[in-house]
């Protein structure tokens, strides 16, 4: 059985890119009193924009610890976080696509002794067709975020700033550059323009005044001359997360009028970062965090009002 296990680590079935020496990097730390141990790879600037731009800046700036890779699929877990979790309700969210963002939510969120363990990169994987099911990866993730949000709320309204938490297994092997990964920019931006025909209405009732029109500003830009700003995308998801803990419409018609402002956030990214090497994309992503943890006096305001 499961809860006989020394130590327990999880890595996705598709993987091409694992070696033995991933499973010593996870496991390991869990013999020295972790109980949640979280990876860290080389990632090209146009992976994993979920992660990057939602589920890490809200993670960080909400219960102060840098895990940089909260939707990470490959990690260890001690028994103990089994159990505890064994005990929690599993929503469509959680047993959907957000497994991986609500295990290490719920690490963080319940003060466990956590880390991470370097694994490098590239990590190569089976392609998936992604656009096919993006909407319930979105969905489920950004769900899940919002729904232990309510849940831990005197835990995360006290805590300001945010910390970070060792890494193991960085050494001095030369680290090979990530795989390329493609994005378009230009489908991007149109979807962002396009979300305006369908969710305007429901904007309205979920941002602040000055955000929306700050947005309806951004709609007039060319893709040439197009900038999300970090602040206005800090104020959308704390706006967003106050919508759906009062449910100001449907839970699922909240998250879906998101995804549109979401591309917005990525196109806007892309062009950010696109002369930008690896290490200097994550300043551009730090940057971000800095900004959510600046603005979430904001968020408590109104999540208290």
């Amino acid at each position: 059985m499961i809860l006989w296990a020394l130590a327990i680590v999880v890595v996705d079935a598709d993987l091409q890119s694992i070696t033995p020496a991933w499973i010593r990097k996870l496991a390991e730390p869990l013999f020295n009193g972790y109980d949640f141990v979280a990876p860290v790879y080389v990632r090209h600037r146009h992976e994993w924009t979920i992660s990057n731009n939602i589920v890490y800046p809200l993670t960080r700036s909400l219960y102060g610890r840098r895990v940089r890779e909260p939707m990470g699929g490959d990690f260890a877990i001690s028994v103990r976080l089994v159990k505890m979790l064994l005990d929690e309700p599993w929503d469509d969210h959680v047993t959907g696509f957000g497994i991986n963002t609500w295990i290490t939510t719920m690490a963080i969120a319940t003060g466990l002794p956590l880390c991470q363990s370097f694994l490098g990169g590239p990590r190569i994987h089976k392609a998936k067709d992604l656009p096919s099911h993006l909407l319930p990866v979105f969905s489920d993730n950004c769900g899940v975020l919002f729904s232990i949000m309510e849940k831990y709320s005197n835990q995360w309204k006290d805590v300001r700033w945010s910390k970070p938490i060792p890494i193991f297994g960085l050494d001095k092997d030369e680290v090979p550059e990530p795989k390329e990964t493609q994005l378009n920019p230009r489908d991007a931006h149109e979807k962002f323009k396009m979300g305006f025909l369908r969710f305007e209405p429901i904007w309205k009732g979920i941002l602040h005044q000055d955000v929306l029109m700050k947005l309806r500003e951004l709609q007039n830009f060319s893709l040439e001359t197009f900038e999300f700003p970090h602040l206005l995308w800090a104020l959308i998801l704390y706006d967003y997360a106050i919508a759906f803990k009062e449910e100001t419409v449907p839970p699922e018609t909240c998250l879906e009028s998101l995804m549109p402002l979401y591309f917005g956030r990525v196109c806007s990214g892309a062009h950010a970062t696109t002369n930008l090497d690896v290490k200097e994309v994550e300043v551009y992503f730090e940057e971000q965090c800095r900004v959510f943890e600046e603005t979430k006096p904001h968020l408590e305001r109104l999540w208290q009002a």
